[in-house]
Order: structure tokens, then C-alpha cells, then sequence
């Protein structure tokens, strides 16, 4: 089974938050092999991190973006899995939607 641990580092490149005039923040991202390709088709999940539950989930597109848009204020954590690799997680990281 091929591993995606590289993918770890290149989400969290790629996380980034608001804290504008908005209903809420913003999360977007890349998935990426380990040899950097992109991987089209892969399940994105975006998870509170105090009870793991899933906020919203969808599916990485053609050159393996992702994003989620309206997240209310708090911790979170992206996870990814995809067929033939294994799954793999994000460090927590803070929403704020506070100026």
C-alpha cells in the first residue's frame, strides 16, 4: 500500500484562515502523493478536533484541490483517504472568525 505522508506537509501549506467580515472561515488545500502528484478523487474530511466528529466532508477534484467554506469559529483538523493509500491527518489548527 502506497503511503501519503507527504501529504500532511502539503495540506497544512495549503490551510489557511479569515478573519474578515464573514458568516465564517474558510479551509482550502491540495492533496498531494509522495511524489507530489496530485490526487484527484480522495475523500476530504473536516473534523472538530474535540470529539473527532465530521463538520463536512467532500471529494478532492482534478488537480486535488479541496475547500470548505462558512466554518464556525473552533479547532479542526482535515483528514484524507484515498484508494491504494493510506489515511492521513493534519495537525489541529484554530478557526477565527473574529476581527
Amino acid at each position: 500500500m502506497k503511503k501519503i505522508f507527504t501529504l500532511i506537509p502539503a495540506v497544512l501549506l495549503f490551510i489557511t484562515t479569515i478573519t474578515a467580515q464573514t458568516t465564517g472561515g474558510h479551509v482550502s488545500g491540495s492533496v498531494l502523493d509522495g511524489n507530489g502528484k496530485a490526487l484527484q478523487s480522495a475523500t476530504v474530511s473536516l473534523h472538530k478536533v474535540k470529539d473527532s466528529a465530521v463538520i463536512k466532508f467532500t471529494v478532492s477534484g482534478k488537480n486535488g484541490e479541496y475547500e470548505f467554506d462558512n466554518i464556525p469559529e473552533g479547532s479542526y483538523l482535515v483528514s484524507v483517504s484515498s484508494v491504494g493509500y493510506d489515511k492521513a491527518s493534519t495537525s489541529p489548527f484554530q478557526i477565527s472568525t473574529a476581527d
